[in-house]
């Protein structure tokens, strides 16, 4: 997912990530997983509010125009765990 930069910081993150959420709760899925790079704190945090636990890293696992970045894999449950 993500938010072009002059649409972000109004809340529609938030908003798709609920509507994912209620879509994937709907069809029975039970379980949420999803990869966030390190530097993307805001999005982190995002995920953290919205139940997200951290499974993982990934390190170094982006390297794009010389830039590295760890990936962090995380995931939450939506349905019963087993």
């Amino acid at each position: 997912m993500g938010i072009v930069s002059t649409h972000r910081r109004r809340g529609l993150g938030n908003r798709l990530l609920t509507e994912v959420t209620t879509l994937a709760r709907n069809f029975g899925v039970a379980r949420l997983e999803l990869e966030v790079f390190l530097s993307n704190q805001a999005a982190v945090s995002l995920y953290q509010r919205h139940g997200f636990r951290l499974e993982g890293q990934l390190a170094r696992g982006r390297i794009i125009d010389g830039i590295v970045d760890d990936i962090l894999v995380m995931s939450r449950w939506i349905g019963e765990e087993p």
